[in-house]
């Protein structure tokens, strides 16, 4: 897996991986695929206001996933030695 990918979706060990992230690239990529499938098959029949805003209720969704997780997210600057 190329490493940006690998970043995007795991946590900050870069180990695990993230639901909200995995999720919401899966999402996305639906999204995108489907309105190319609309557009090429159906004659142009694309709504861009409604991708737009199946877009941005993903990424809201998502941020917000984020900003309430990370407060369960271990810090990688916490040191466990003596």
């Amino acid at each position: 897996m190329p490493q940006i990918l690998k970043n995007i979706l795991t946590e900050r060990d870069n180990q695990t991986f993230e639901l909200i992230s995995v999720l919401t690239l899966l999402a996305m990529t639906g999204m995108v695929f489907y309105a190319g499938y609309d557009l090429i098959h159906n004659n142009g029949r694309f709504d861009a206001e409604n991708y737009g805003i199946g877009v941005a209720s993903i990424l809201g969704g998502s941020g917000l996933g984020r900003y309430l997780k990370k407060g369960t997210e271990q810090s990688s600057m916490s040191s466990s030695g003596p």
